[in-house]
């Protein structure tokens, strides 16, 4: 099995283990983007999307909260610990 197939297999794997978590319900998905309905966060929404290197990010926003958010996530960074700093770029366009 090629190691794109293998990681792209682990992605799924992990995207349907962190949306039963979650309670998130598949609604469509948009140029590479997962639209979901939160039901943990009073039917709010967001969007996801994976890349190869195993990272996810979501943007949503939460109902029962009336904020918006953004989350980064990937099994590789390990533990975050309070107070440490984290570089991270969020690139939209990739133009300066």
């Amino acid at each position: 099995m090629s190691k794109q197939i293998l990681t792209a297999a682990l992605i799924a794997g992990l995207a349907s283990t962190v949306t039963n978590a979650q309670k998130l319900e598949q609604w469509d998905t948009v140029g590479g983007w997962d639209v979901l309905i939160d039901s943990n966060l009073g039917e709010g929404c967001l969007i996801q999307a994976a890349y190869h290197d195993g990272s996810a990010i979501r943007i949503g926003f939460g109902r029962s909260i009336g904020e918006g958010y953004v989350a980064v996530f990937n099994e590789a960074w390990g533990d975050i610990n309070r107070g440490e700093p984290y570089g991270i770029l969020f690139d939209l366009d990739s133009q300066e």
